[in-house]
């Protein structure tokens, strides 16, 4: 007997082929499903990497909207200032001081922005059925 299980060890190990379709192959009594970690491509990740991404796609997008408001608030502040005939290396300002005077430059821009969407979502619910009518007829 112990020939025999060292026999059958031995062509396990020597035909990878075969090998490869016993690691995969269901487990006793799962009814033919694969086992639960097989981790195939089906699979919905889990909340450690939807977290991961979430909070990379924040971060991007903190990134590129205070990047923006320095960029309007240092140009408010170079032509308030050149109006008057100085340079903007003569104030001491910080990262969060030309921030803070981005309010005013890109105020009218973004209520202009958020009127649009909010336009956009209501006429959203009226116009998408009419479309899925007119495409299936």
């Amino acid at each position: 007997m112990a020939t025999a299980n060292a026999r059958g060890a031995a062509e396990r190990v020597s035909d990878p082929a075969r090998r490869a379709a016993s690691d995969n192959a269901p487990a006793a009594g799962t009814g033919g499903a694969p086992p639960a970690s097989a981790g195939g491509s089906g699979d919905p990740p889990g909340v450690w990497p939807r977290l991961r991404a979430a909070s990379a796609l924040a971060i991007g997008q903190l990134g590129a909207i205070t990047a923006l408001a320095f960029y309007f608030g240092w140009v408010r502040t170079q032509s308030y200032l050149h109006y008057f005939g100085l340079d903007t290396s003569l104030v001491d300002f910080t990262t969060t001081d030309y921030v803070l005077r981005s309010v005013n430059a890109a105020y009218w821009p973004l209520m202009a922005l958020g009127t649009a969407v909010v336009v956009a979502l209501a006429l959203h619910d009226h116009v998408a059925p009419w479309v899925r009518r007119m495409s299936t007829a």
